[in-house]
């Protein structure tokens, strides 16, 4: 809502929350909706319903959810999960957050766009951009450029969901050696443990039983956790709480070959912030997709950005 003044050709008519009273007291003008009561909103009339929850556990099941009733959104950024893929725990396949948006989306006459952040997002398209412009050669991205590290708002709210969990934040730490060597043209094949490690400060009980459990649930976790070196810290609530005005998060993609290299650098002041700007976008371009009849589940590729410019004579309305 911050920003939706810089989009003038969109609305928001309404917002869907686990939390009505509290968005209600920060919001006003806005229809405020109880996730668990979707006959409330289903048929608000909104043009794209943007989805603003985590990868691990809301957006596998709300993004298809909204998909029967609307154009969606969304910034899942599981990437291993975005195909076809084995689930670890149960050993079944799955058909991937793609194609089963997509299977929706074809059934109702809508259209959805998912991915849609900075990575996957903005960086997928330097990935292919560099990918082409100099074939042959790795394509790596890196995330946390900073001593601090990058505030990671998926792997932040994957700790929450443990049990025993008080309030956390996970901040990712690029290898910057790794970064020079490429810049000083090494092709580089390099895994996620090589590129990044992962620190995670975590409020929970006073309990050495419970803070090894929920240490090891995280050094454990597939995807987000177990593929790198992760140092797991314990601090106070109030230790956490004077990190929390700060949102940040940066990376970079890069790729080196005998004629150079070519980087492109993202910088957060806010991460959420600068992902919604993204989706905010991608709702635009989504809406035109559909009055045209594409119909189906898009990624950040298959859009060009002329689709993601204004029009002031078109109006987008959002929940």
């Amino acid at each position: 809502m911050k920003i939706l003044p810089q989009y003038p050709d969109m609305e928001m008519i309404g917002i869907v929350t686990r939390r009505p009273a509290d968005v209600s007291k920060e919001l006003k003008g806005v229809d405020i909706y109880r996730l668990n009561q979707p006959k409330a909103y289903l048929r608000c009339g909104a043009d794209v319903a943007i989805m603003c929850g985590g990868s691990k556990n809301d957006l596998p099941m709300q993004t298809p959810f909204f998909a029967h009733d609307f154009n969606v959104v969304d910034s899942f950024d599981t990437h291993g999960h975005i195909g076809p893929y084995v689930d670890k725990e149960t050993g079944q396949p799955m058909l991937g957050h793609l194609e089963t948006v997509d299977i929706i989306c074809r059934q109702s006459k809508h259209t959805g766009h998912i991915g849609i952040g900075w990575d996957p997002g903005t960086f997928s398209l330097m990935r292919a951009l560099f990918g082409v412009g100099m074939a042959g050669y790795n394509v790596n991205a890196f995330y946390g450029l900073t001593p601090k590290g990058g505030l990671s708002m998926g792997h932040t709210n994957a700790i929450k969901g443990i049990p025993g969990v008080i309030d956390a934040r996970q901040y990712t730490h690029a290898n910057l050696e790794a970064i020079e060597r490429i810049r000083n043209g090494l092709n580089l094949e390099l895994t996620d443990r090589d590129m990044h490690w992962r620190e995670c400060k975590v409020v929970a009980p006073m309990d050495n039983d419970v803070r090894m459990r929920i240490a090891n649930v995280i050094k454990s976790m597939p995807i987000y956790f177990e593929p790198y070196d992760t140092k797991v810290t314990f601090v106070s609530q109030a230790e956490l709480d004077l990190e929390k005005g700060d949102l940040s998060h940066d990376g970079l993609v890069i790729i080196s070959g005998p004629t150079g290299y070519m980087e492109f650098k993202n910088v957060w002041k806010s991460n959420p912030t600068g992902t919604a700007g993204f989706l905010l976008a991608y709702a635009r371009a989504t809406h035109r997709a559909n009055m045209a009849g594409r119909y189906g589940c898009l990624t950040i590729l298959d859009t060009p950005v002329v689709d993601l410019l204004p029009d002031p004579s078109a109006r987008v309305s959002l929940i």
